[in-house]
Parts: C-alpha cells; sequence; structure tokens
C-alpha cells in the first residue's frame, strides 16, 4: 500500500481542512515530537516516518472516524494506524504545559465573570434542601412519580383516566421527573403532578411576596438569606458595575450601596479621561413611549416602579467629564429598548463614552448559549453520525439556531 504524504500535494487551505491545523502549526509539532517518536530504522527498514505518522493522528481526531479508514487515507494497516495512534498521542499530550494556558495568577483569575444563570438556577435546590417540610413534600411527589412512570398499569390507568375525561391520544399527559442537571426540572414536575391530580429586584419581588405558611415564610427567609449570601460583593465588581451604569436602562437606579454607585462613576471618568478628552455639550435624545402590562410577582414590575418613581436627582456630578455627567443627568430608556440601537443614537454625542460603553457591555453575563451549543452538538455528533464534518456540524447548529421568524414559519 502506497503512503501518502498530504504534506506535499495539498495547499496550506485544503491541509487545514482535513487535519484541522495549519501548515506552519503542523511543521512547528513535527519538529518537537519527531525525535520521540521515530522508528529504529535498524529493525525495520519499512518504518512510517513522523510526518506520516502525525497526519494519521491529527486525521484520527479531527474526523473520529474508523482506523482502517484512517489507514486507507494515509495509506498504511489499520493495525499499524492503532499502533501510531497509541504511540504518538501521549507525546503530543506532553506539550499541553506549554501550549495550553490557564489564568492561574489571582490578578488573571479576577477578570472572569460569574454566570448568573448559573447563579440562580443553584439559588433555589440550595434553599428546598435547608427547608425540611418542603423538601419531604417534594421527596414524596417524586416516589408517586417514579411509581406510576415505572409501573405499565399505573401509566395505563394515567392514560385511561384522561381519555375519559376528553382527552385524545394526541394530548395525553404523563408525569415529569426532575433531573438535578436541568434547570426548573422540580417546578416542572410539580406543575405537571397538581395538572393531573385534578435579582435587586429580584430581591424586592420576593420581599412583597407574603406567603400564608409556616413553610411557605421559612423558604422566602431562606431564599433572600441565600440571595443576599450569593451577591453580596455584585456591586464592587467593576467588570459588572461599569456596565450596569452605562447601559441606559439601568444606570445607577438598581445600586443599594451609593459608595459603590459612586465609585464605579468614578472608574469610567478616569477611564474617560485615559480614551479621549472632553467632548462639546450635546442635545438630549427624545426617549420612546413603550406600554406593557407585567405580570404581579415580575422583577420587572419593580424596576417599572423605580423608572415611574425615579426623579432628575441633583448628585454631586460636577467634577465628572461632561460626557458622562450628561449621559447621567438623561432619564433611563424603556427597558424594552435595544440598549447598542440606543447607544449608536448618542455615538457623535458622546464618542468618548460610546467606545467605553460598547467596549464593557459587550461581556457576556451567562455561559448558558455556549453550553447549550455545546450539548446540541453532541446531540446531532452521536455514535451513528460520527463521520459528519466539522463544516457540516457548524452549519446544521447555526440553522437549528435559527428562529421560526427568520425561517419565515409564522
Amino acid at each position: 500500500m502506497e503512503r501518502i504524504n498530504y504534506f506535499e500535494i495539498l495547499d496550506d487551505i485544503d491541509f487545514k481542512r482535513r487535519f484541522r491545523i495549519s501548515k506552519n502549526s503542523f511543521i512547528i509539532l513535527l519538529e518537537r515530537i519527531a525525535d520521540e517518536i521515530k522508528s529504529d530504522t535498524n529493525r525495520n527498514n519499512n518504518a512510517i516516518p513522523p510526518i506520516i505518522q502525525l497526519m494519521v493522528v491529527l486525521r484520527f481526531y479531527a474526523t473520529g472516524s474508523f482506523l482502517i479508514t484512517i489507514g486507507d487515507f494515509c495509506g498504511i494497516s489499520d493495525k499499524s494506524a492503532q499502533r501510531i495512534v497509541h504511540i504518538v498521542f501521549p507525546v503530543i499530550a506532553l506539550l499541553r504545559h506549554e501550549f495550553i494556558k490557564l489564568p492561574y495568577q489571582k490578578k488573571f483569575v479576577k477578570k472572569n465573570i460569574w454566570c448568573f444563570a448559573h447563579f440562580l438556577s443553584h439559588l433555589v435546590p440550595k434553599v428546598v434542601k435547608d427547608v425540611a417540610t418542603v423538601n419531604d413534600l417534594i421527596d414524596t411527589v417524586k416516589k408517586i412519580v417514579v411509581f406510576i412512570r415505572k409501573s405499565i398499569i399505573a401509566s395505563d390507568e394515567l392514560k385511561r383516566l384522561q381519555i375519559c375525561d376528553g382527552k385524545t391520544e394526541g394530548t395525553v399527559l404523563k408525569f415529569i421527573l426532575d433531573v438535578p442537571t436541568r434547570w426548573n426540572s422540580i417546578l416542572y414536575m410539580l406543575e405537571r403532578f397538581l395538572v393531573l391530580e385534578q435579582n435587586h429586584c429580584m430581591t424586592v419581588t420576593i420581599e412583597n411576596i407574603s406567603p400564608s405558611t409556616a413553610e411557605g415564610i421559612l423558604y422566602k427567609t431562606k431564599l433572600l438569606e441565600s440571595i443576599k449570601h450569593k451577591f453580596k460583593d455584585v456591586e464592587n465588581n467593576k467588570i459588572l458595575s461599569i456596565p450596569t451604569i452605562l447601559d441606559p436602562r439601568f444606570k445607577r437606579m438598581h445600586f443599594q450601596n451609593a459608595l459603590s454607585a459612586a465609585a464605579t462613576v468614578e472608574q469610567i471618568n478616569k477611564e474617560m479621561k485615559v480614551i479621549s478628552t472632553i467632548n462639546k455639550e450635546i442635545e438630549q435624545p427624545v426617549q420612546q413611549e413603550f406600554s406593557d402590562i407585567t405580570n404581579q410577582y415580575s422583577i420587572w414590575k419593580t424596576h417599572d416602579n423605580l423608572v415611574a418613581k425615579s426623579t432628575n436627582e441633583s448628585m454631586d456630578d460636577d467634577h465628572l467629564l461632561h460626557e458622562l455627567r450628561q449621559y447621567l443627568k438623561q432619564p433611563v430608556i424603556a427597558r424594552h429598548n435595544n440598549p447598542f440601537q440606543h447607544w449608536k443614537t448618542l455615538k457623535y454625542s458622546f464618542p468618548t463614552l460610546y467606545e467605553l460603553a460598547i467596549r464593557y457591555m459587550s461581556i457576556i453575563s451567562t455561559s448558558v448559549p455556549s453550553e447549550s451549543k455545546f450539548s446540541e452538538a453532541g446531540t446531532i455528533k452521536n455514535h451513528e453520525r460520527n463521520r459528519i464534518t466539522g463544516e457540516h456540524l457548524n452549519q446544521l447548529l447555526f440553522m437549528g439556531s435559527l428562529s421560526k421568524e427568520e425561517w419565515n414559519l409564522t
């Protein structure tokens, strides 16, 4: 079988498409491991050269294909391909500390920001465990759900009762079992069980709820304690507080600590001086009206109440740069408005502040979308579709991310 050296016959673009690495990076990697993987030519006159061995390993991990397919691609037997992967991969892995750098130093670790979605999702399960009566109630419901889901007779009887009540085969409901790794699964389990049986704004919203039972009062107390513990230093985190001030929907409205708000404004003022000089006075943009009916217990209702009560209070902002002072004096915009679109209208009025706002407000506050895409990719590229290329996988993920409006299905 003739061995094929794709490094010589492919250009850089085609080589990277097949091996997921550029030719320059390939050469650097080959020079680092060539002596480690070179065969003893005195014992084997037909030894596979290091360049072919490295291509075999890279092709194997780039495609996840069968070893016999990799062997045919490179002109070697499947047993040789298996032996090469077994030998070469550990040698490459030894270089991980040289090429993979993690932020171990404290000054770099501080730049990492929290995922707010994860923070909020961990609040309720922790509080539920602390309230024994609520935890016992959930355990009882879970035992009932598990029993019915495992029992064919009980499941059939549940189905029969729903059909007698007027449901059709396609609309019959089943019990939902909670999964610890899936957010809100306990809520979905309890809601379905009841159906079949017959964040500053967040804190204020919870405080306004008046539970009537001892368990409810204890649950509310524990939940508020957990929120205060989790978010006690959130206003002192500059990566979070600066974009809040620069978001025209919120500004200083939700800061509980006046010193934290003042320190954040001073930091913005300091960074503006570094970026550029003071601009001339500008004209205030016209605010858009937006009416909305908000749920009684929505955290946005608290925000809307604050907006309705807020006034342009005179604060000690005279020492600030003109752009920042004028921006803070303007009323907040409706929360439904796009802050990035609003900043585009302010770009020429507040050029220095605009640059700072885009820099900070572009920080994503949650890792949920990226984790969701990884999960979706794992569902698409399974054992039955292990030969799908990275390009096709990206295309499928992109098409799956489009909304019904973008598909013109509404």
